[in-house]
């Protein structure tokens, strides 16, 4: 009996001391400065989100933590456990993810991993690199950002922009890697000056962190290490969309810029014409169409009385050398309203999904009457997907399937230009 009394303690003591010493491990201390993670260059500032929620950030491994308050020094701590950031009229507070304050009245929030293997989970998505977060001082809100090296940035780049593809199309992976690292650093570089240099969404480049990176598309990334596009020597705005419908557009045609004469017309030679949305159909019946009108003109015109009544009649007025629509008419019972370039896209959008703008601007339209002579149902037949400018990505994909290489691609879609390494 007193054996296994003895074992018995034996055994209490070495689980206590496993138990004490794996709990130890998840602890958050106060130490003198953060041991930095030291970013390869160049690296990015890229604005995840901005909530009013509490977010979570969790480490693999571990990480330092700086805080920094305009009344205090700053203050730094080290944890491998999960901490939560959460907001209030004062400032930021750290916290432990039980919901112990740490510290209080904080501006801004770094977090950084100890070594370069490790990484960070933002509300449980993994992210390479150092997380940032700030308050909004404008509406008080958590503002995330991700300091992440460019390589890095493109592999949660490259995947969300042109999906998974397999090693027949690893060439035209390699020309969506350089397209979006050239416009990564264009942006850089114009937004220098400002808080973050990219957003994380189609405003910018989709980018969707650690969660989705894939092998064939890391090996495109890594194979074209430092390629950009460039023409007469100068980083280019390398724009590209998911499908052009068989011809690309002049940038001039489709956003009020200047001419670009690498961002030209361009015939696809039907590359694109595999795409399984290569064509598509809207229809709006009218009293839906009416309805989207009335939500989508808001942010293009002012409307009398908040009010566009009935639509009487929608014409196509002009159209592009690529035979897009360059000006819609939209004629209700208020008013006549001129629509032009892609801001038609934003107009006419899907009656039950008003985030889905009009899949492109090459399309034709039917207008189906009642009996009476007034539109019952409109209807959009087109082709593509997308603003048309820069490389069509299908079409990058069908080139690739056909053995080109990725700089034929790309000086396929972008006129005139070099592709150069630069790091």
């Amino acid at each position: 009996m007193s054996f296994l009394i003895k074992n018995f303690r034996s055994i209490s003591f070495i689980l206590l001391f496993f138990c004490g010493f794996f709990s130890c491990q998840k602890v958050v201390r106060e130490q003198k400065e953060a041991l930095s993670l030291e970013l390869k260059k160049p690296y990015l500032k890229v604005k995840i989100f901005e909530t009013e929620d509490e977010v979570l950030i969790s480490p693999e491994g571990s990480f330092s933590i700086k805080c920094v308050s305009k009344d205090k020094k700053d203050v730094f701590f080290y944890s491998s456990a999960s901490i939560m950031v959460k907001v209030s009229e004062e400032g930021l507070i750290l916290c432990q993810n039980k919901g112990r304050v740490i510290q209080r009245n904080l501006d801004k929030i770094f977090f950084i991993p100890q070594k370069e293997n490790f990484w960070l989970y933002l509300n449980k998505k993994g992210f390479r690199g150092v997380l940032e977060v700030n308050l909004s001082k404008k509406d008080n809100l958590i503002f995330v950002l991700n300091l992440v090296y460019i390589e890095d940035y493109l592999k949660g780049v490259v995947p969300a922009e042109m999906g998974n593809q397999g090693l027949f199309e690893l060439e035209a992976l390699k020309a969506q890697a350089i397209a979006s690292r050239t416009y990564a650093l264009f942006k850089t570089e114009r937004n220098s000056e400002k808080e973050y240099h990219l957003e994380s969404t189609i405003i910018d480049q989709l980018y969707s962190g650690m969660e989705i990176e894939d092998l064939v598309v890391n090996i495109a990334v890594e194979r074209t290490k430092g390629e950009v596009i460039t023409k007469d020597g100068d980083i280019i705005k390398a724009y590209y969309h998911a499908c052009c419908g068989g011809s690309t557009e002049n940038i001039e045609d489709v956003w009020s810029k200047f001419e670009e004469i690498y961002l030209k017309k361009v015939d696809d030679k039907d590359f694109c014409s595999w795409y399984k949305r290569y064509e598509w159909e809207r229809v709006w019946k009218i009293k839906d169409l009416e309805r989207v009108l009335l939500f989508s003109l808001k942010d293009f015109f002012d409307l009398l009385e908040n009010k566009i009544g009935k639509l009487i009649d929608l014409q196509i007025i002009e159209r592009t050398s690529s035979k897009r629509v360059e000006k819609l008419c939209l004629r209700t019972e208020f008013e006549t309203y001129y629509v032009s370039k892609d801001d038609i896209r934003w107009v006419l959008r899907d009656a039950s999904d008003s985030t889905q703008i009009l899949p492109s601007t090459f399309f034709e339209l039917e207008l189906k009457k009642n009996k009476k002579g007034k539109i019952d149902t409109v209807i959009a037949k087109g082709k593509g997907n997308g603003h048309g400018v820069g490389m069509c990505q299908t079409g990058a994909i069908g080139m690739a399937r056909r053995g080109f290489s990725y700089k034929e691609i790309l000086k396929h879609y972008y006129t005139g230009v070099e592709i150069k390494k630069i790091y």
